[in-house]
């Protein structure tokens, strides 16, 4: 139990780390789209880059998430015994 427990514990720092590694990444293009609002050819190579840098993302997440086990089967209820009428 204790390797399942610290292996949650890394994975879900991994995550955080992620987390934290896109919202800096979203607040520094946020802060260059600012700074080149005058200059439409840049924002379209930055608009490009984030094209790039959101696939990459998206595939790194599709890569390292499990693929969902399809649910069980529901067992059939076994037909009811007659009761004897009388």
């Amino acid at each position: 139990m204790e390797k399942e427990l610290a292996d949650l514990e890394r994975e879900v720092q991994e995550n955080n780390d992620a987390v934290a590694s896109a919202i800096t990444l979203l607040n520094g293009l946020a802060a260059q789209i600012r700074q080149m609002k005058a200059d439409p050819q840049r924002l379209v190579a930055l608009a490009a880059s984030l094209d790039a840098q959101s696939k990459r993302l998206a595939d790194a997440v599709v890569a390292n998430t499990p693929a969902e086990e399809p649910a069980p089967e529901p067992e059939e209820e076994p037909e009811p015994e007659p009761t004897p009428e009388g």
